[in-house]
């Protein structure tokens, strides 16, 4: 199908994820890197609002930092200078407070994981990470992936964009299409693979990268099998 012929956002993802319009709530919600088999049962979407209360600048939670250096191979100091630490509360149950480390994305929001939860707060959009006054573009699925290339191989040569959820791509295809080379980073997944080809088929100029971390499924697995802080 034609994903522009959607009006709602949920039919889009239902149709890129084959799922249903319970599923597609959730995916919307941030929850689109959890195997469907994983998923926890169905909510209402107002059991998922998130509130910020409080956002430092550095990641000192010990065991924010545990996740991040020891879960995810991601040395402290790197993540520090992209991503905050933050307070947040669920707004069914604001007598517990919880900490995640928060990337900021474009429109004032965050998308927040932490060892157990993953998410995004209102409004939810991309991330531009990295940028660089250049006519080509970098696309990461998340926050880990794009941090485990910069360990990797260093700051990106281009403007860099942590989509946060792929259901953003057809969002920002006008953007995509005005770039000169789009250098795709994203997931070894069915789901990646019908955004490559929604790309192709509106005429992006789109590099496929994800040789770089085979036979992995993305960035941040090829990291951790591959580095040691």
């Amino acid at each position: 199908g034609d994903p522009g012929a959607f009006g709602d956002p949920t039919d889009f993802v239902e149709w890129l994820d084959g799922c249903s319009k319970k599923e597609a709530v959730e995916i919307l919600l941030g929850k689109d890197n959890i195997p469907q088999y994983h998923k926890p049962p169905p909510e209402a979407i107002e059991e998922r609002l998130i509130e910020v209360i409080e956002e430092r600048d550095e990641i000192t939670e010990p065991y924010l930092v545990d996740y991040l250096e020891v879960r995810r191979k991601i040395p402290i100091e790197v993540a520090n200078k992209y991503c905050k630490e933050v307070l947040f509360q669920f707004s069914t149950s604001k007598a517990v407070k919880h900490f995640g480390i928060g990337l900021p994305n474009d429109k004032g929001g965050f998308v927040i994981r932490n060892h157990w939860f993953q998410g995004s707060t209102k409004p939810a959009g991309i991330s531009t990470v990295h940028f660089v006054n250049s006519t080509e573009v970098y696309l990461f699925e998340g926050w880990a992936d794009f941090l485990s290339y910069i360990i990797l191989k260093g700051e990106p040569e281009h403007t860099t964009i942590c989509l946060n959820s792929l259901v953003f791509i057809p969002m920002m295809m006008d953007i995509l299409q005005g770039s000169d080379a789009v250098h795709s980073f994203l997931d070894s997944d069915a789901a990646a693979d019908r955004m490559m080809e929604e790309m192709l088929d509106h005429d992006v100029n789109v590099i496929d990268h994800r040789d770089e971390f085979n036979p992995h499924k993305d960035y941040n697995e090829f990291l951790i099998a591959n580095y040691d802080i």
